[in-house]
């Protein structure tokens, strides 16, 4: 049992006085607080909209009782609200930071926001020997992910077993990360996309990338990279287009990350301290590990950060989590959410707690579940708790909420997925829906750790049961399961080994921008000088760029269009061209490229006719620099006109001359061309014909 004390000289949980926070609604870090980042940035919020023009670095002192005056960077980030004060140099480990805000400040009505001063402390140097203690930090109890276990790389997926029962199960790709939750021999850690039918889309082996492996909030894929400590956004070609990282100095936790269509974010972190526990009875120096959360906006500005050490007690954590051992991990958030009102959800597995928080002043709103549960639950009779060790904590469209209820500590161990409505003016949380999977082989399906529920959007909920229990993993426990919103069972799928296990699982409608290939490109009504070019649309694609060169050049012409037609004209007679199409997505900031694709020319219809006294012409010096020489053979005494053209079709000289029967000599200056290749024509009585003129 836990030693509860009646206070906790680790934790102040502040309650401003009113002359500190009078102006500002919102202070991070939050005054007198403890255990901070060396690479903290201070922000404050007033509440109101703010002058920019207001702001000076001159009205922002901070000062490190260790590292002195720090000169700050000053700027209102684009919500007009939040004030970003960054020091330019960190602060020392284990130092008091003073923060003073001279009066000066403006709201955008012209108000006067009065000035204040605080303090908070930066956190000690954490020992070299425990440096990869917290690297590791996040392990569920009853579920340790094994780091050590030998690998071996792999070269197919593990082998799974899909079984449906003919009903109307949600036909979607499933996205999951399969990794090995007890230690073996091979872990073919894989980052996996498969058809319902079990046929694969897409699989990405990597021991250290991969965690929460999902399509995000924004429509792009998104999974955690350990190495980087971030999470790596991908498009729809699996290319990493951004690299995703938390703020002031921490790392992302694993769990859980949010991205929204307008580019915000929400991440967590780990934030392990040395802590000394023996006033719980615990050891002198332990490792404890709170939990920190960051609102991010599009610009990578941190807007808000919230943190376990200064709102929730260590005293806080269920019984079952020792406050007595080395490593105390008290929290152990694992998902976040935005309710309807825009304030934040959090999941805290070790609390058994959802906590709203008010994301404009850091406040809690209210505790739901675990040791400072305020709600009243009505129809959950599945044990002495509403829920345990709960995973995925979810907002509904229709104003519901959803989470897995593991079960740990339950009067039965089973995991039961459950769906509340909640009234937060009374209180009360109502079970309005709960899936608990019949017993298979005489034993409960029980998820000791990890887990996800998602509603479909036909109706059905599609469960991931996490890590199964170890003792019951050879009963043939599913790992996904599909119901409908009656509880039949309509797909189900299982790993052969049962060593392998998934965080999470989704079904998601997965249309790929990239979906217009070589095959539908075609060329029709080929000229001399002209072709029709089409292909294939998208939903996705907003806009393509048409590609095109003669086929021995190197230099691609691109033509931007709305639409998937194009009458291409100014080519060259009787000329091999490649082209293909670049397509840009509507929902990815991203592109592709067709296979190249060929077409020829035709002779003009001018072309000389057979006993045409006209057979030579040529071009030299090609390649040219400064000038070539139009060198040509004329039958007859005539006016002959010479041409050049770029390869789009633009004349970019013209010329008329009287030629003479024989040989005919023209200097051309070209110095003033850019490097390039070009088409020249002579046009005699006789037609028209065309050479090459390439720009050094």
């Amino acid at each position: 049992m836990k030693n509860i004390l009646p206070f906790l000289p680790l934790i102040i949980f502040l309650s401003f006085t009113q002359n500190v926070c009078a102006q500002f609604n919102y202070i991070s870090p939050v005054p007198e607080s403890k255990m901070h980042s060396k690479e903290t940035g201070i922000i404050l919020r007033t509440g109101s909209f703010v002058n920019a023009a207001s702001l000076h670095a001159d009205l922002f002192s901070i000062s490190g009782s260790v590292s002195g005056e720090h000169i700050v960077s000053v700027k209102l980030a684009a919500d007009k609200k939040s004030i970003l004060v960054q020091p330019f140099s960190l602060f020392s480990a284990g130092e008091s930071v003073t923060v003073t805000v001279s009066d000066g400040i403006l709201n955008s009505d012209g108000s006067l926001v009065e000035g204040i001063s605080f303090r908070f402390e930066v956190r000690p140097e954490i020992s070299a020997e425990k440096t990869s203690t917290v690297n590791n930090a996040g392990l569920e109890t009853g579920s340790e992910e094994n780091d050590d276990a030998i690998r071996t790389i792999c070269d197919n997926l593990p082998t799974f077993i899909i079984t449906s029962t003919g009903g109307a199960f949600y036909d979607q790709p499933v996205f999951y990360w399969n990794h090995v939750a007890v230690p073996a021999i091979s872990d073919c850690w894989t980052a996996t996309i498969i058809s319902s039918e079990g046929d694969s889309i897409y699989s990405q082996f990597d021991t250290d990338r991969g965690f929460d492996f999902k399509l995000n909030d924004n429509g792009y894929i998104t999974y955690y990279n350990k190495v980087d400590t971030c999470f790596d956004m991908l498009d729809s070609s699996y290319s990493v287009v951004k690299k995703i990282y938390m703020g002031n100095g921490y790392d992302a936790n694993k769990h859980e990350m949010r991205i929204y269509p307008d580019g915000y974010r929400l991440m967590q972190c780990y934030d392990e301290q040395e802590v000394d526990m023996t006033p719980y009875g615990g050891v002198p120096n332990a490792n404890v590990t709170g939990l920190v959360i960051q609102q991010i906006d599009p610009d990578d500005n941190v807007l808000f950060e919230w943190r376990s050490w200064d709102h929730f007690q260590i005293t806080d954590a269920a019984n079952d989590i020792s406050l007595t051992t080395n490593d105390v991990d008290y929290v152990h958030g694992n998902s976040m959410e935005l309710d309807f009102d825009g304030n934040l959800l959090i999941s805290s597995r070790h609390l058994d707690e959802i906590t709203k928080i008010d994301i404009s002043t850091g406040n809690i709103i209210w505790r739901m579940g675990g040791e400072n549960n305020e709600f009243t639950f009505i129809d959950n009779p599945d044990g002495p708790k509403p829920f345990s060790h709960q995973h995925h904590f979810r907002l509904l469209s229709n104003g519901h909420y959803t989470l897995l209820d593991n079960g740990n500590y339950q009067t039965v161990e089973r995991s039961i997925a459950k769906e509340f409505v909640l009234d937060q003016v009374n209180k009360t949380a109502t079970l309005v829906w709960s899936y608990v999977h019949p017993p298979i082989n005489g034993y409960e399906v029980y998820a000791s750790g990890l887990g996800s529920m998602q509603l479909l959007p036909n109706g059905n909920r599609l469960i991931d049961w996490g890590q199964i229990s170890p003792n019951v993993a050879f009963a043939d426990i599913p790992n996904f399961t599909e119901v409908t919103a009656d509880g039949n069972i309509v797909w189900e799928f299982k790993f052969a080994d049962s060593t392998y296990v998934a965080y999470r699982a989704h079904k998601f409608s997965w249309d790929r921008c990239n979906l217009i290939n070589g095959d539908s490109l075609k060329a029709g009504n080929i000229n001399a000088t002209s072709v029709d070019l089409h292909w294939n649309d998208h939903t996705k694609v907003s806009t393509f760029a048409l590609e095109y060169k003669v086929c021995s050049s190197p230099l691609w012409i691109s033509i931007p269009l709305t639409t998937n037609f194009y009458h291409l004209d100014g080519l060259l007679a009787n000329t091999c061209y490649d082209w293909r199409v670049q397509s840009f997505c509507t929902m990815y900031d991203d592109s592709f490229y067709t296979q190249s694709q060929q077409f020829t020319t035709s002779y003009p219809l001018s072309a000389f006719e057979p006993g045409n006294e006209q057979t030579q012409f040529t071009l030299y010096p090609n390649p040219a620099s400064n000038e070539t020489v139009v060198d040509f053979f004329s039958g007859v005494n005539a006016p002959a006109e010479i041409t050049v053209y770029d390869l789009r079709g633009a004349v970019i000289l013209h010329q008329v001359l009287s030629a003479q029967k024989g040989t005919n000599l023209l200097k051309i200056e070209v110095e003033f061309l850019s490097s390039a290749m070009y088409a020249v024509a002579l046009k005699l009585s006789g037609g028209i014909q065309y050479r090459h003129l390439v720009i050094q």
